[in-house]
């Protein structure tokens, strides 16, 4: 077409006759000189189902420059879903392979200006199943040249996050080698993910994706750093996946809640106690402990036992803080989850100095968010007494 939509002479050109073995998804590139295009198509050779991968190229007057297309896969299983991107001199080509039988993951190489597949690295093996938790089920690859690597987005038919699946972004040197660890592109639990568009546009990629879950379908828009890569492989990236510490795998967007242990697991801002959702209070026995009472080595301290406790935790400080203070917020966790109420303190204070101690009773498991008679208090810090 020209540039007002009119149709050039000559209108179009028969590429190769395949009778009723029509071809699929055929994709073209402009490289500046020429067309390039791939489409898979079945062979007569190999089972039923058999489908190979084919490269044609035709000149700027629709003049073709191949006798015949180039079959670019040999291999016994189904080729599929081609797309194509120009590359500096080069033309990368990526696909769908059954590498295992009934399984589709993604293939990547390099082909010459000419459609030979350039060797070393011939055809790459890009996902063996390990990069996404539902292993080998890859859908709709794309490819995008940055003018530095190669950028695939595939369909994960089978992640967790939706019914449908999830884009995710793997990453390839020049020479056809991986980066990293590919990168969860859709996060949305609530949309369902298919048929993604990306374009380089010269600071990241830009995609488009089809929703389509249930109820309207519609277009939806995202943007990827180019140098985005999970680096602690759990599926979740800084970049792409909301992943609020990419340098933790027990941390990211649908990960559980971890109570106690100072993370936010499932990054949804609030970390132990303060995730109410996923760690509820657990409460402590109404009962107050009571009065200590020191033994005659002045080291033992015991307290009446509070009928339903299952432990208590022991708070220590300074006497001169706390009438200085006017609270006990420079206390400290002295011990913690003692099983009986009775507790030994052998350090002795400074000259002229004395300790004071508060208990608070706990019940249910370890893990547990628990309010207490002494206020809200962490694991390690006492940080408000009444």
């Amino acid at each position: 077409l020209s540039q007002d939509g009119e149709l050039l002479d000559p209108c179009g050109i028969m590429i190769h006759d395949y009778g009723d073995n029509a071809p699929s998804f055929i994709r073209m590139l402009w490289n500046g000189s020429e067309f390039g295009m791939v489409w898979f198509n079945g062979v007569p050779e190999g089972p039923f189902g058999n489908a190979e991968i084919f490269f044609y190229r035709v000149s700027e007057d629709l003049v073709p420059i191949d006798s015949e297309p180039t079959r670019i896969t040999f291999s016994d299983n189904r080729s599929s879903d081609p797309d194509l991107v120009w590359a500096d001199g080069e033309w990368g080509l990526v696909w769908l392979e059954d590498f295992v039988t009934g399984y589709h993951e993604v293939a990547f190489a390099r082909l010459t200006t000419g459609g030979d597949i350039v060797t070393p690295p011939g055809v790459v093996q890009v996902t063996t199943g390990a990069e996404t938790p539902a292993g080998h089920n890859k859908q709709h690859v794309r490819i995008v040249w940055t003018g530095q690597e190669y950028g695939l987005v595939y369909l994960e038919n089978s992640h967790p996050t939706t019914a449908e699946g999830d884009y995710f972004l793997a990453r390839l040197t020049a020479s056809g080698s991986k980066i990293g660890q590919d990168a969860l592109m859709t996060t949305d639990s609530s949309k369902q993910a298919i048929f993604a568009a990306p374009e380089w546009v010269g600071d990241d990629i830009a995609f488009v994706w089809q929703d389509s879950a249930a109820g309207p379908i519609d277009i939806n828009f995202g943007r990827v750093g180019c140098n985005c890569v999970d680096q602690d492989s759990d599926f979740y990236s800084t970049c792409a996946g909301a992943d609020c510490d990419d340098s933790r795998s027990d941390v990211h967007p649908i990960g559980p809640e971890v109570c106690g242990d100072g993370l936010d697991n499932n990054c949804d801002g609030f970390a132990d106690c303060q995730d109410v959702a996923s760690c509820p209070p657990a409460g402590s026995p109404p009962d107050a402990v009571g009065a200590l009472y020191g033994s005659a080595d002045k080291a033992t301290w015991s307290w009446p036992a509070v009928p339903g406790a299952d432990r208590y935790d022991v708070a220590r400080g300074m006497l001169t803080d706390l009438l200085f203070q006017g609270d006990a917020s420079d206390s400290g966790c002295w011990e913690q989850d003692i099983g009986v109420p009775e507790f030994t303190d052998a350090e002795i204070p400074v000259l002229s100095e004395s300790w004071y101690y508060l208990v608070r009773s706990e019940v249910g498991p370890l893990a547990s968010c628990r309010q207490s008679s002494w206020g809200v208090a962490s694991e390690e810090e006492v940080l408000a007494c009444p």
